[in-house]
C-alpha cells in the first residue's frame, strides 16, 4: 500500500448492487465514538441513555466510553446530537475499522461488502473530522487507508471465485501433487539466475527437459530471467531508496554465519544470500507452488532449512505444506502434507531440543489448520493443538533457570494464545487481552525474560506485554507512531497484511520491532516507541523514507541482537542499531533479487531488452534496454501500460483506479491523461490496449470501453453508450489484425460482446452461445480470420474456448482446454498468446501455476514451465513479438521471463537466371518454412562476391512464404560463380554465374542524311564523354542514319551484345537498330531505344550470332532515327561496343 487518497467515488459494489444481494448496510463495518463524560456524571446512566437508538457501548474507561453506532449514515449529525447533550464534555469519532477475522478467505460477495461499508464509514468518519488525505502523483483517486492491497486481491479473487463464491484450489493442489521435482543449484557468471535438473511425472505428460519433442525443436533457448535487476525506487515517499524489488514474506539467518540468510518471496520461493545480500540465488523455482510465509534454519545444523509455503500474507498462493532441504538451499523436499493446502505462517525449531521443530497452519478453513510438531527436524508432522482458528505464529522464549521454557502460538479469527512448556507436546490456553474476531494476532517472546512477551492485535490497534507468562497483559501501545498527516490511524490501516513484532535486546532490555505499514521500534521494552522506516526516526510514509513500506517479517541476528533484516512490500532491507550513540543504519538488499509481481507487460516492437510492466506496491518498472539497471517512472500500483509499436517513444502506464500517463519521449517527460469516468465501475488494476492497426487509437477498461485518441489528446467516452459488463468491468479486449472496426470485449461477469463498427454499436455474444458467467480474462483474435476468437476464463471448470463465426447468427463454440493430464491444468487461464509463425495451430496460455503450450489448436497441451527454465510460479502476462522472436512472460512473484521462440526458418534461395553475362542482374526468391506471422518477417540477405549485388534483407509480407528481390552483378575478367545466402533459423544458398566477355570497338562507320559535326573512331572507343557528333541535315521522310561496323575475333560466339551509349540534343528522341544477315540481303530490326538529353545505353543481344557474323567476323549494326523529327538535332556518341561471349 502506498499513500491514499479520499472521494466519494463508485467502486468494485455499490451500495445499490449491496442492497440488491440482500445485504444490510452495516453489516460487518461500524464506527465507534469515544465519549468523555462532565466530571460528575453517572457513565452508566449516560452510557445508556445516549446508546438507546444509537448502537452498543462496546466498552467503559474512566469518566467516558465507547459508543458503536448502529450506522456511519449521517456521522457529523450524530456526533452533534450526542455533543449537545448536557452530559458530554467530548464526542470523538474513531477511525473506523475492517472487521478481522480471515476477510482474504471470507467469500467473496461478503468481502466485497465489507469493502464497501469500510469505504463508506471511512469517508464518513473523515469528513466528520476534516480529514483531507493527499494521493501520491500519479494514483487513482478512490482509495482509503486500509484497502489498497485488499482491491487488488478481490479483483484477483472474483476472476477465480466459481462456481461458489470461493476460489477452487483442487486444481492448485492437483497440479502440485503431479509435479515433482528434484533441483541442484548452478551459478551463472552474474550470479541471480539458476539453472536446475529437474524431473516431471510422465502421467502429466512431460518427462525430463525435451517433453514430446518439444523445447529443441519448437524453442531456440530456455527461459532468462530478464529482471527487474536494480530497480529504482519512483520516489522517496512510501517507497524508501532505491533499490527495491518484490514482496518478501519471511526471513531467517544461518545461526552461525551472519552473512548467510533467507528470505521467502510471496510467490518467489526461497532466496539464499552468503555475502550479506549483496548477491541472491535460488532454487526452489522447481517447486510445485512457490509461495513462501516462513523460513527457519536448525539451531545447530544450519544445512536444515525450513519453508512454510503459501501466501499468508496477501493469499495469493495456496500452501503445500513445509518444503525441507539438508544441505542449505541445495535441494528440497516437500513434507508435511497432512497441512493440505493451510498456509504456514509460523516455524520455529526448539532452542534446546533442536530436532523439535514447530509449524503453525492458518487461512483456509477446515481441519488442517492447527499447530504441528516435528521430532525428526521437520521430515513428519503431528497435530497438537488442532483448534480451527487462523494460526498465525508460534516463538519461543528464553530458558528458565529450571531449564524450560515457554513457546508460544496464536490465531486471529477468534483470538486465541495458547503456550506450552514442554517442548510443544502439550498445550494449555492463555487468556487473551483481546477478544472476539480479529485480524491474525502476532506474538514474540522476549530473548532476555523468560516469562514476558509481546502480543500484536492490529484490529484493536494494541500492543499488550506480559511479564508473567501470560496471567495479565498490559496495554503498552501508548506513544505509538499511528501515522501521520489527516488519519491518524494509518500505520495500523491494513494490519490484516502488514503485520509482526519482533523481539531481540538491547542494553539488558527487550528491543522490540512491530512491523506495520511502517516499521517502528521500542529499545526499552514497550515504554516508548519510535519509527525507523525512514531517516533519524522518521516513517517510511514521509519524504524521508528509505525502507518501502507495507512490513512483513523480522529476523534477529543470532550473532549480533542490533542486526536484523526485515522484509517489505519492496523487498529486505539490512538493520543495525548502534546503543552508544542511539542511531540506525539501512543497507538496500535488493539489487539482484527477482520476485516482483507483475500484474501487465508491454514490450517494444523491436528491442528484445526493452519492456515494462505494472506490478503490485512497486509501480511500472521499465528496463529501457539495459536489463541490468531498470528505471520505474510510474506511480502507485503499477496497472495497465503499453508501448507504441510504430513509434515506441510513445508510451503509457497506469496505476490504480487508471491514474494514466503518457509520455512521447520514453520517459523524458510526462502527463497526465485521465479522464473523468463518472458513475463508471473503474477496476483497482486497470488495463489498457493499444489497436494493431492503429496505435493511435488506445483503449481502457470500466465497465463501458473508452478510446483515447494519441495526437488529438480526445476521449471518446462510453464507446456506443453500451454497458459491456452487467455487473462487473472489463477484463478483456481484442481488436482484430487488418480490421480496427472489429473489437470483442470480455468482462469479469462473463458478458462477451462484439462490434463491427469501430464500438458505434455492440452485439452480445455469450448468450447466443450459452457462454459462462465466469470472468474473461484475455481474448485473441485469430490474425487470419477475425470471425475466429480465444477466449481465456477463470474459475473453475475449461479455461480456453474457441468461438468461430462470430459474424453469424449463431456462433460456435469449442472448449479447446483439452483434458486429463494433456489439458491445462484446472486453474485461472490469464493469457494468450499466439505464436506469430503458426497462429492457427500453436498457442501459449499463461495460467496460475506457469505456461502451457498447444501445437495442434488445443487439442492437448505440454507444460513449458520448468521444462523450459520458468519457474512455478502465476504468470499474469505473455506477449510474442515476431520482430524479435521472443515470447515474453510477466510473473505474479519471479519477475520478468522471456524464451527465444523457433521463427520460421529458410528452407531455400533460387535465383534466375542463373547465369549472366556481367553488368546483367536477375531475381533472387527466398523461401521460408510457414507463412509469415502478421508484420511479416524480414530475413538476412547477403552476397559471397563484390561483383554480386542484392539487398541486405528479404521482407516477406503476413501470410506468404516467399518473396522477391532483384540482383544485379558487375562486369567480370573471368568467369565467376557468386554465391547468394539467405539466413533465419537455418542458411540457404544460390549461385549466380558471372560470365566474362570479349569487348570489340567499332572498326569504321558511315552516315546517310547526317553530317558528321566532330569525332570519329577514337571517340567511340570508350565511355569516357569525349564523344562523336553527328546532326540531323534534313527535316523530311528520309531517313537519318549512322552505320557502325567491327570484326569479331570470336570464332563461333554464343551470344554478342551491341551497345550504344550516347545522347541527343532532343529530349527522348527514338531510334531503331538494325542488323543486316549475312546469308540474305535482309537487314533485320533487332530493337529499339532511346536517347535523351543525358547519356543513356541503348542495348540489343544477338542471341544467335552466326545469322548476323560474316565468315572472318564482320559485323554491322544500323541506328536510324525512327521517325522524322520536328526539328534539326545531333546525337552524340560516346562509346560503340561489341560485347562477345564465347
Amino acid at each position: 500500500m502506498v499513500g491514499c487518497t479520499l472521494r466519494r467515488l463508485p467502486s468494485v459494489l455499490s451500495v445499490l448492487a449491496l442492497a440488491a444481494l440482500g445485504f444490510s448496510r452495516a453489516q460487518f463495518v461500524s464506527v465507534d465514538v469515544r465519549v468523555q463524560l462532565k466530571p460528575g456524571t453517572d457513565v452508566v446512566s449516560s452510557a445508556t441513555a445516549l446508546a438507546a437508538g444509537r448502537g452498543k457501548v462496546v466498552s467503559v474507561s474512566g469518566n467516558g466510553f465507547v459508543l458503536r453506532l448502529d450506522s456511519p449514515d449521517h456521522l457529523e449529525g450524530q456526533l452533534e446530537a450526542i455533543s449537545a447533550r448536557k452530559s458530554v464534555a467530548k464526542a470523538e469519532p474513531l477511525a473506523p475499522r475492517l472487521p478481522g477475522e480471515g476477510i482474504l478467505h471470507r467469500p467473496l460477495g461478503e468481502a466485497k461488502q465489507i469493502v464497501e461499508e469500510y469505504r463508506e464509514a471511512y469517508i464518513e468518519w473523515a469528513e466528520a473530522t476534516g480529514q483531507e488525505l493527499e494521493s501520491e502523483e500519479g494514483e487513482g483517486m478512490f482509495e482509503v487507508p486500509g484497502l489498497d492491497y485488499l482491491e487488488a486481491y478481490l479483483q484477483w479473487k472474483h476472476d477465480r471465485a466459481y462456481p461458489n463464491d470461493e476460489i477452487d484450489y483442487s486444481g492448485y493442489t492437483e497440479i502440485a501433487d503431479r509435479r515433482t521435482y528434484s533441483s541442484a543449484l548452478t551459478r551463472e557468471p552474474q550470479g541471480t539466475r539458476v539453472k536446475e535438473a529437474w524431473n516431471f511425472n510422465p502421467s502429466f505428460g512431460l518427462s525430463g527437459k525435451n517433453p514430446g519433442g518439444g523445447p529443441t525443436e519448437d524453442y531456440a533457448g530456455m527461459w532468462e530471467f530478464m529482471g527487474p535487476r536494480d530497480l529504482a525506487a519512483p520516489y522517496r515517499i512510501y517507497f524508501g531508496l532505491s533499490p527495491v524489488n518484490g514482496r518478501a514474506n519471511a526471513v531467517a539467518f544461518n545461526p552461525l554465519d551472519p552473512q548467510t540468510f533467507y528470505i521467502g518471496g510471496s510467490n518467489g520461493g526461497v532466496w539464499k544470500t552468503t555475502d550479506g545480500g549483496v548477491n541472491w540465488s535460488t532454487t526452489s523455482d522447481g517447486w510445485p507452488l512457490m509461495g513462501v510465509s516462513s523460513l527457519a534454519v536448525h539451531p545447530n545444523n544450519p544445512d536444515i532449512v525450513l519453508a512454510g509455503t503459501g501466501d499468508f500474507y496477501g493469499g495469493d498462493v495456496t500452501g503445500i505444506g513445509v518444503m525441507r532441504s539438508t544441505d542449505a538451499g541445495a535441494t528440497w523436499v516437500r513434507t508435511g502434507l497432512n497441512m493440505g493446502s493451510s498456509y504456514i505462517p509460523g516455524l520455529a525449531f526448539d532452542p534446546d531440543t533442536p530436532n523439535v521443530v514447530l509449524a503453525v497452519a492458518g487461512r483456509t478453513g477446515g481441519a488442517t489448520r492447527g499447530v504441528y510438531r516435528s521430532t525428526d527436524s521437520g521430515q513428519n508432522w503431528t497435530e497438537v493443538v488442532t483448534t480451527d482458528q487462523d494460526w498465525s505464529y508460534v516463538d519461543f522464549g528464553a530458558l528458565r533457570g529450571d531449564g524450560t521454557r515457554t513457546v508460544w502460538a496464536v490465531a486471529g479469527g477468534t483470538a486465541t494464545i495458547v503456550k506450552s512448556n514442554d517442548h510443544g507436546a502439550t498445550w494449555t490456553s492463555v487468556t487473551s487481552p483481546v477478544s472476539g474476531s480479529v485480524n491474525p494476532l502476532h506474538i514474540a517472546a522476549s530473548k532476555i525474560n523468560p516469562d514476558t512477551a509481546y502480543l500484536l492485535s492490529t484490529t484493536n490497534r494494541k500492543i499488550y506485554k506480559t511479564i508473567d507468562a501470560g496471567a495479565t497483559w498490559t496495554d503498552v501501545t501508548a506513544g505509538f507512531p499511528n501515522g501521520t498527516g489527516g488519519t491518524s490511524t494509518y500505520n495500523w490501516s491494513q494490519g490484516w497484511y502488514d503485520y509482526y513484532i519482533k523481539t531481540s535486546s538491547v542494553n539488558g532490555q527487550d528491543m522490540v520491532f512491530v512491523g506495520l505499514i511502517d516499521v517502528v521500534l521500542s529499545v526499552n521494552g514497550g515504554s516508548t516507541w519510535r519509527n525507523i522506516g525512514g531517516s533519524n526516526y522518521t516513517a517510511a510514509y514521509t519524504n524521508t523514507a528509505i525502507v518501502h513500506q507495507d512490513n512483513h517479517n523480522c529476523a534477529v541476528d543470532p550473532t549480533n541482537p542490533n542486526h536484523a533484516v526485515i522484509t517489505t512490500d519492496g523487498g529486505a532491507f539490512d538493520f543495525v542499531y548502534n546503543p552508544a550513540s542511539d542511531t540506525y543504519s539501512w543497507i538496500r538488499l535488493n539489487k539482484n533479487l527477482g520476485i516482483t509481481q507483475f500484474y501487465t507487460l508491454a514490450t517494444h516492437p523491436t528491442n528484445g531488452d526493452y519492456a515494462m510492466g505494472g506490478t503490485q506496491d512497486n509501480s511500472s518498472p521499465h528496463s529501457f534496454g539495459n536489463l541490468l539497471q531498470w528505471g520505474n517512472p510510474g506511480a502507485g500500483d503499477g496497472a495497465g501500460c503499453g508501448i507504441n509499436q510504430t513509434n515506441p517513444n510513445i508510451q503509457y502506464h497506469s496505476s490504480q483506479f487508471h491514474g494514466l500517463e503518457r509520455t512521447t519521449n520514453a520517459w523524458a517527460s510526462s502527463s497526465s491523461f485521465a479522464p473523468s469516468f463518472g458513475s463508471d465501475s473503474v477496476p483497482f488494476i486497470g488495463d489498457l490496449w493499444l489497436d494493431p492497426n492503429d496505435q493511435t487509437n488506445v483503449y481502457i477498461n470500466t465497465n463501458y470501453l473508452w478510446r483515447y485518441k494519441e495526437g488529438t489528446g480526445t476521449w471518446s467516452a462510453r464507446l456506443g453508450g453500451t454497458a459491456l459488463s452487467t455487473s462487473g468491468q472489463i477484463r478483456a479486449v481484442g481488436i482484430a489484425p487488418g480490421d480496427s472496426n472489429i473489437i470483442y470485449t470480455g468482462a469479469s461477469d462473463g458478458d462477451l460482446y462484439m462490434s463491427r463498427n469501430f464500438g458505434a454499436s455492440w452485439t452480445r455474444l455469450d448468450n447466443l452461445i450459452g457462454f459462462t458467467n465466469r470472468s474473461i480474462l484475455d481474448i485473441s483474435v485469430n490474425p487470419n480470420n477475425k470471425n475466429d476468437i480465444l477466449v481465456a476464463v477463470g474459475g473453475s471448470g475449461p479455461h480456453l474456448y474457441r468461438i468461430t463465426g462470430t459474424d453469424t447468427p449463431t456462433p460456435t463454440l469449442t472448449d479447446v482446454s483439452g483434458s486429463g493430464a494433456t489439458g491445462l491444468p484446472n486453474l485461472a487461464a490469464n493469457s494468450i498468446a499466439r505464436d506469430p509463425w503458426q497462429p492457427e495451430t500453436r498457442w501459449y496460455i499463461a495460467t496460475d501455476v506457469g505456461v502451457f503450450t498447444t501445437a495442434n489448436s488445443g487439442g492437448s497441451y505440454t507444460d513449458m514451465t520448468r521444462p523450459l527454465g520458468l519457474p512455478n510460479t502465476q504468470v499474469s502476462r505473455l506477449k510474442a513479438n515476431a520482430a524479435t522472436g521472443y515470447l515474453t512472460a510477466a510473473t505474479f512473484g519471479r519477475g520478468m521471463w522471456r524464451i527465444k521462440l523457433v521463427p520460421a526458418v529458410v528452407t531455400g534461395v533460387s535465383v534466375s537466371p542463373t547465369s549472366v553475362m556481367g553488368g546483367d542482374g536477375g531475381s533472387v526468391t527466398v523461401t521460408i518454412d510457414r507463412p509469415a506471422p502478421a508484420g511479416g518477417v524480414t530475413v538476412p540477405l547477403a552476397s559471397g562476391s563484390p561483383k554480386l549485388h542484392v539487398p541486405a534483407t528479404v521482407f516477406i509480407p503476413a501470410g506468404q512464404s516467399s518473396a522477391q528481390v532483384a540482383y544485379t552483378t558487375d562486369e567480370v575478367a573471368v568467369d565467376e560463380n557468386a554465391l547468394v545466402t539467405a539466413s533465419m533459423g537455418a542458411s540457404a544458398s544460390a549461385t549466380v554465374t558471372i560470365k566474362a566477355t570479349t569487348d570489340f570497338a567499332a572498326t569504321a562507320f558511315n552516315l546517310l542524311n547526317a553530317t558528321n559535326i566532330s569525332g570519329g573512331l577514337p571517340e567511340i572507343l570508350n565511355s569516357d564523354d569525349i564523344r562523336q557528333t553527328w546532326q540531323i541535315d534534313r527535316i523530311d521522310r528520309q531517313a537519318s542514319k549512322a552505320v557502325y561496323e567491327t570484326v569479331i575475333g570470336v570464332v563461333n560466339p554464343s551470344k554478342v551484345r551491341i551497345e550504344i551509349e550516347g545522347s541527343s540534343s532532343l529530349s527522348g528522341v527514338s531510334y531503331a537498330v538494325y542488323v543486316p544477315g549475312v546469308t540474305t540481303s535482309k537487314t533485320n530490326l533487332l530493337g529499339t531505344g532511346t536517347l535523351g538529353a543525358t547519356d543513356g545505353v541503348i542495348q540489343i543481344d544477338l542471341n544467335n550470332p552466326s545469322i548476323y557474323v560474316g565468315p572472318s567476323g564482320q559485323l554491322q549494326v544500323i541506328l536510324v532515327v525512327s521517325g522524322p523529327p520536328a526539328t534539326q538535332f545531333t546525337t552524340r556518341v560516346d562509346r560503340v561496343r561489341f560485347r562477345v561471349l564465347p
